[in-house]
């Protein structure tokens, strides 16, 4: 393989990757935002649930530090945390596959 093959092939490649990287900053985020939409909604119901209301979050701000942590401690407790998928291979992640299986062919 001569070098003007491999440059373009670089090029390439760092286009593919910087495709990649926008792609999954882009997912990220979006379950990041869907992360804090479902604890504040799993926290609104836990304050229609025990009839709490905004003043207690203002009273909160005058408590101990012991008083504090009982609290958070009760809410990690009520909040559900959805169960994590197990992570499934991608077509990307197959091309990259394939991309070191054929680079590494090349080299043989």
């Amino acid at each position: 393989m001569n070098i003007e093959k491999m440059n373009e092939q670089i090029s390439r490649l760092e286009g593919q990757k910087a495709e990649y990287d926008e792609r999954m900053d882009k997912k990220i985020i979006a379950m990041k935002k869907e992360k804090e939409a479902m604890i504040s909604a799993q926290m609104q119901h836990i304050f229609r649930k025990h009839k709490l209301d905004p003043d207690v979050l203002i009273k909160l701000r005058f408590a101990s530090k012991e008083q504090l942590q009982m609290v958070l401690d009760f809410i990690n407790s009520e909040i559900e945390e959805p169960a994590k998928p197990e992570p499934k291979e991608t077509s990307d992640d197959k091309k990259e596959k394939e991309n070191q299986n054929h680079a590494k062919e090349l080299n043989t």
